[in-house]
């Protein structure tokens, strides 16, 4: 087979590729089940909170995969969503109401990657949570109608003037 490129042609076409690849993998690890802690007043969740919501997951007999404290907050994370259900129940009941115990998703890409900012892509707007549908709304005189498909709700900006 003839190669009609010059070899430091075909390197870059192979490096780049390569560089893709790296930044591409994060996509295949998926995430964790986890519950986000956070004060509400701004402040942040120091080791007493901490340790209290690790007493709270050992009284209930909650599974942890891991407790990470950053940015003032506390993320807890969980093998399955019937734990990380259970624990957020518990949470709230250990903490009170200062504190605000929330579900969320969190990346489990390895550290290594992330270091490299190799993250995994958000696809847009995540409606795994769910959506409230509102009967329709006005926006510039027009209305914004919606289709209520499998619980999710598709927004169709079908901009007709009202009246």
């Amino acid at each position: 087979m003839l190669n009609r490129y010059q070899w430091w042609k075909n390197l870059i076409v192979v490096g780049i590729l390569l560089v893709g690849m790296l930044y591409a993998i994060p996509n295949l690890f998926g995430e964790d089940p986890a519950v986000q802690i956070s004060q509400q007043r701004g402040g942040e969740v120091d080791e007493t909170e901490l340790r209290s919501v690790q007493a709270a997951l050992d009284r209930g007999g909650v599974a942890t995969k891991s407790l990470e404290s950053s940015d003032g907050r506390l993320l807890v994370r969980f093998a399955s969503t019937d734990d990380q259900l259970e624990a957020a129940d518990l949470i709230k009941e250990a903490l009170g109401p200062r504190y605000t115990v929330a579900l969320n998703l969190a990346s489990s890409t390895p550290g290594a990657l992330e270091s490299l900012n190799a993250l995994p892509m958000n696809l847009g707007l995540d409606l795994r949570g769910g959506a409230v549908c509102g009967e329709q709304s006005m926006i510039m005189g027009g209305q914004l109608v919606y289709i209520q498909f499998n619980g999710f709700c598709t927004y169709l900006l079908a901009y007709a003037p009202v009246g």
